[in-house]
């Protein structure tokens, strides 16, 4: 991984596998040029001698030469990137949090000029949104989103069926004078968890492998009535599954073998010592939210596994119907 001074430790404390959010970010960079996630290393952590289990350094996202490497603001506010945050001075109502928080420019250092030129391109995303023509390519969504990269974005998401992916957490990366991409992150939520309770209607099948993400933003509304994103997935789904492909059974069975070689029953045994597999749910959290039981870890990863085989073959089937 390139070099840098800004990490995130990440515990995966509700994924059990600690897989999902790897397997995602790798088979998203492998899908071509400016598919960008961050990269990550599976370790142990120790603190003041005492094992602490097993993490994940993952790269932050912002901008730099070894991550996103887009030009630098020029003080226009037109080069940036930004994030779905409670502690932003940004608006766009999206999904769950209408806050964005600047990651560069820095936020807390920006000019009143950078502080305009930000909002001034979320306003007009948001317009857009709100259009009765968002399909038009001068004023539609797509003249704010880059399409060939929110293509694969789509695909990426839906195939995880991450329950948050349309939600929350976004990130867009924008340079002077072109479109926003859209950055993956936050997928621990997703490959067959985590299972909707009934204070939710209408999203009790996020757990199965069948059906589109059950979440759906204004965001994600919207560009399922843009033929010229619709139209391409089928096309492209099926290049990226053929043989060979970075979406092939091959391919993405390959990335959860080498985890696995990397993941020693050593590593995991001492991992769940600390952290009782048994204990591991996400109800204190979010009520509304389970997880399906399981016994041990080899029982976590063959079902993640037999989620992710089901899943493909679903959408295989479905996609040229999206998002119906």
């Amino acid at each position: 991984m390139g070099s840098d001074a800004d990490w995130v430790l990440d515990g995966a404390w509700v994924d059990r596998s600690f897989m999902r959010g790897a397997l995602i970010f790798d088979s998203f960079r492998a899908l071509g040029a400016g598919r960008w996630a961050p990269e990550g290393r599976f370790c142990t952590l120790s603190l003041d001698g005492q094992p602490q289990g097993v993490y994940r350094l993952v790269e932050k996202v912002e901008r730099s030469p070894a991550r996103l490497d887009i030009a630098a603001d020029d003080g226009t506010g037109t080069s940036f990137v930004i994030k779905q945050d409670d502690q932003g001075l940004f608006n766009l109502p999206i999904g769950i949090d209408s806050r964005w928080k600047l990651i560069d420019p820095d936020q807390d250092k920006i000019t009143e000029a950078q502080r305009a030129g930000v909002q001034a391109w979320l306003d007009g995303l948001n317009a857009a949104l709100d259009s009765s023509t968002p399909a038009d390519p001068s004023t539609g969504v797509l003249a704010y989103l880059d399409l060939e990269t929110t293509i694969d974005w789509v695909l990426i998401e839906e195939l995880a069926k991450n329950v948050d992916g349309y939600n929350l957490s976004l990130h867009f990366a924008r340079e002077r004078g072109g479109t926003a991409r859209v950055i993956p992150w936050d997928l621990d939520l997703s490959l067959g968890q985590p299972t909707v309770t009934g204070e939710l209607p209408g999203t009790e099948h996020n757990d199965q492998p069948d059906g589109w993400i059950v979440h759906r933003s204004r965001l994600i509304q919207v560009l399922g009535r843009v033929p010229a994103l619709t139209t391409r997935l089928g096309p492209r789904w099926r290049a990226l599954r053929a043989a060979g492909g970075p979406l092939s059974d091959a391919a993405l069975a390959a990335r959860l073998d080498a985890y696995a070689r990397v993941l020693t029953p050593a590593a995991l045994a001492q991992n769940f010592l600390v952290w009782p597999l048994g204990n591991v749910d996400y109800r204190s959290f979010y009520p509304p939210y389970t997880l399906y039981p399981v016994a041990s870890y080899d029982d976590e990863t063959a079902k993640l596994r037999a989620f992710l085989a089901t899943r493909l073959a679903w959408i295989d089937t479905h996609i040229d119907t999206y998002p119906n």
